[in-house]
Parts: C-alpha cells; structure tokens; sequence
C-alpha cells in the first residue's frame, strides 16, 4: 500500500496480544502469492473433487455408526436351517 497507509490499523489495536496475533497472520500470509487464475472449488470428499449428493450423505454419517459387517451376518442365517439351529446372539439382537 502506498505511504504505509496500513499502519494506521494498528493504532486500533487495544492490546499487544492483537498485536501479537496481527503479526502472526502477517507472517503466514506473506509467502502466499495470488495469480490471476480463477478459483477452483473441490470437494474433498469425493476422489475426483465433485461434489455429488452420495458423497455428502455418507459424510454426513462417517464416524457416527459402526459398520457391523452385515455381510458376515447374514453368512450365519441361511447355515441354520430352523431357529434353533440359529445362534442366540443372531436371533436376539
């Protein structure tokens, strides 16, 4: 900026803990250089970065369930021919 005209912002500052975190920020954002390419929005959950509605639901419950592995359950059903044949633990839960 011309005339370090941005330095008038910091007579704002109350603390030198704003102080201090106006600094840290400068120092991170002084590396970065912006360029004149347009933005790109990715969706990080998707492998080729689109957004699709199947992705977002199955993020909206990663972590929150347990996966039980039903595959394995219902192995043990169609072995058992009558109920009681059937584990208990199958048939009560």
């Amino acid at each position: 900026m011309n005339r370090k005209s941005w330095m008038h912002g910091l007579r704002r500052m109350a603390s030198g803990a704003q102080v201090r975190q106006f600094v840290e920020l400068w120092h991170q954002l002084r590396g970065i250089q912006l360029n004149s390419q347009p933005d790109q929005i990715q969706w990080r959950f998707s492998a080729d970065g689109q957004y699709s509605s199947r992705s977002a639901y199955r993020m909206q419950f990663k972590g929150s369930i347990q996966d039980y592995s039903w595959d394995k359950i219902w192995k043990v059903l169609p072995l058992a021919t009558t109920a009681k044949e059937a584990p208990n633990n199958v048939l009560n839960n």
